[in-house]
């Protein structure tokens, strides 16, 4: 036993007292060694690193632990990543996890760290902590008790000193005898613990001093470099400015560059297209039915990392608190081919452990995002966010395909309490190469309308799904996936509709094989009654159980035990029990159906537009009332929800993403705002 786990043994009985620890049943038994069969497709990035043993996704590929230490953590705000490789592990020793606050007495229960055989090594996370604190953290093997790891974390402070601050000039920043801004250089870095701020003149009083930079018309001859603000810089936070028109990226994120916080600022107008492509029909907050489709994944925040020394690589970036919206052109839709354009927020090969929280993006006909938050590469031991990241407390809207596009590596990536509403596809997951992924206590809204808008009749086109899973090319599936408490809702049918608004599946194959998926305690429905789980045992087993469900299960591979503990009241037709909210019907928006008519020849088309004319009024209260489909149903998940006083008929747990009797949800750039 190991010195520093010393205080392992004075482990309280409380925590020993609790609930059993769930023991899920999927696996990877089935997947691809990553080492011995070849890169995948696209190519896997830096392939020529100088010293591979410095990354941790190329030490996976070589089927060693992520890390040379026996146990390493990574925090970020309210999450730990924990990676554990013990001499002799394997699939069957089960690894607890406890943790603490420093200091205190008593001990909770983590969900148990996921075995992956194809690296010999434990990983996975402790979420919902809270930020700036010291937690200890005790692991042990469930039938090896001499064989014990502990340390002590602290989560990121959310307080980040400044030791300079830059203001830029009020208004518009513009040069002499010139009428649009040129680009903002971001060049002087800070250090730890003394970051240089870049922040725009005071405007609380007169919206007008805000400083802003403002490109102008669409200008397709300018170079790539035309970006409203270049950070070229570490430590730094660029704050509060307002960035329109913007010929290239909003704010393009260079590497090196590492430590960078952009938060509070409003980005518009972006994005740029090839020097053939006319302009676009109309500024980007003015809806039209003609899509000009511009340069495919430009966006908002953008950073692409050209180094091939990983330890080159964009580091610790934090997005907080920024309105993203109406990029220049917009994206085409499923109706013509994939959609493509500009991106909310775009990281090609930009490390990892990234904080992408309480944003709000949204846009407008005619300039809908292709995805609202994605990178790449997709099918990779890399990808976005990569690992050891977070995105929570969003609002995203106005997207084509992907709200969220967390694809790769997703090695101990949370993603959770996001609104995603008037989007294709929630959150795409396709692929999960290395894994942990945590999805959870996300909501998705309406998708009808999205797939082909241009459609006549769009009960008979797809509602678009919450998670899309899955690979064509098997050396990048395999990684664990998890799915507790999301609740997809359906809005109702409006006009001549017949099906809800919302979307028809819930776990779906849409990215190809899948194996290793976990699910628990979700509210899955389906606008059309099709398989709200549909996906493949290619690479191993899946663990479906325990969810509410109105449609059906499939599994296409093969036949496959699945929900043997559904929810009562779960069924795979109309006949289930009805979702009734706590709120009722403030939990809708109210939706109406547009198609604009200004450009009627246009190529690419808008179509018919579902469009939100009234959010919500049930201020953030999704709790499911007594007697709906889900009420008490849930089944207890150790860090993921607390352990409640259980009767035959309702577990005291909620299926979905809102626990009764708990505070309301809060998404986008106000969410969890300290109140005056």
């Amino acid at each position: 036993m190991k010195k520093s786990a010393l205080w392992l043994l004075a482990l309280s009985a409380q925590a020993l007292a609790q609930q059993p620890i769930p023991d899920f049943t999927a696996n990877n038994a089935n997947a691809p060694d990553p080492g011995t069969k070849g890169p995948p497709a696209p190519s896997y990035g830096y392939p020529n690193a100088p010293d591979i043993y410095s990354d941790a996704n190329l030490r996976f590929r070589q089927s060693l632990p992520s890390y040379e230490a026996e146990l390493t953590t990574v925090p970020t705000f309210q999450s730990i990543g924990i990676y554990w490789a013990p001499p002799g592990a394997n699939s069957d020793r089960r690894s607890r996890v406890q943790y603490r606050k420093h200091g205190e007495p008593d001990w909770k229960d983590g969900l148990p760290l996921w075995f992956d055989p194809r690296n010999k090594e434990y990983r996975g996370s402790l979420v919902m902590l809270e930020p700036g604190t010291s937690y200890d953290i005790a692991l042990s093997l469930a039938d090896q008790p001499d064989m014990t790891a502990a340390t002590t974390q602290s989560t990121w402070s959310e307080q980040f000193p400044v030791a300079r601050t830059i203001t830029l000039p009020p208004g518009v920043l513009l040069q002499p005898g010139e009428r649009v801004s040129r680009p903002y250089q971001i060049t002087e870095s800070g250090k730890p613990g003394a970051y240089v701020r870049y922040v725009s003149a005071p405007f609380d009083a007169d919206p007008a001093q805000r400083s802003t930079i403002d490109m102008g018309a669409a200008d397709a001859h300018l170079s790539a470099g035309n970006s409203c603000v270049a950070v070229n810089a570490s430590y730094v936070i660029v704050s509060k400015l307002q960035l329109k028109n913007c010929q290239r990226q909003g704010i393009a994120i260079l590497a090196p560059s590492h430590d960078v916080i952009i938060e509070d600022n409003d980005i518009s107008g972006f994005g740029s297209a090839p020097v053939t492509t006319e302009s676009p029909a109309t500024a980007g907050d003015v809806p039209t039915n003609k899509i000009v489709p511009g340069n495919y994944m430009e966006a908002g925040i953008y950073c692409e990392n050209s180094q091939s020394n990983p330890d080159q690589r964009v580091r610790r970036v934090v997005i907080q608190r920024n309105r993203i919206h109406d990029p220049r052109y917009g994206s085409i839709h499923w109706g013509y081919a994939h959609p493509n354009s500009a991106q909310a927020v775009t990281f090609n090969h930009c490390g990892d452990n990234h904080v992408i929280r309480y944003n709000t993006i949204y846009s407008t006909a005619g300039h809908y995002f292709g995805d609202g938050i994605g990178g790449g590469s997709n099918f990779s031991f890399e990808g976005f966010p990569n690992a050891d990241s977070d995105i929570h407390g969003n609002d995203i809207s106005g997207v084509f395909d992907d709200a969220i596009e967390s694809e790769g590596a997703n090695r101990n990536v949370r993603i959770w309490g996001n609104y995603l509403h008037h989007v294709l596809a929630g959150i795409a997951l396709a692929t999960v190469s290395e894994g942990p992924v945590y999805a959870f206590r996300n909501i998705l809204g309406d998708t009808a309308g999205m797939t082909d808008p241009v459609a006549a009749n769009q009960d008979a086109v797809g509602h678009g799904v919450f998670f899309k899973l899955g690979s064509r090319e098997p050396i990048v599936n395999g990684g664990r996936a998890y799915f507790f408490h999301n609740t997809n809702l359906q809005p109702p049918p409006i006009g001549n509709l017949q099906y809800p608004l919302g979307a028809a599946g819930f776990l779906t194959k849409g990215g190809g094989d899948t194996c290793n998926v976990v699910s628990r305690n979700n509210l899955m429905t389906s606008s059309l009654y099709w398989s709200v789980v549909q996906v493949y045992e290619n690479c191993g087993k899946n663990d479906i159980d325990y969810d509410a469900y109105r449609g059906g299960i499939s599994f296409v591979d093969k036949v496959s035990t699945s929900e043997l503990h559904p929810a009562p009241g779960s069924a795979r037709d109309g006949s289930a029990r009805a979702v009734v909210f706590n709120a009722g019907s403030k939990v809708w928006p109210t939706i109406e159906l547009f198609e604009y008519r200004d450009y009627p020849a246009a190529q690419y088309q808008s179509g018919k537009v579902f469009l939100t004319t009234k959010a919500p009024t049930n201020a953030g209260d999704y709790q499911l009332k007594p007697g709906s489909l889900g009420y008490g149903s849930g089944v207890y998940l150790p860090n993921f929800n607390e352990a409640a006083p259980a009767t035959a008929a309702d577990t005291g747990i909620d299926a979905g993403a809102h626990q009764r009797n708990t505070p309301p949800m809060e998404f986008g750039v106000d969410a969890y705002r300290p109140k005056p």
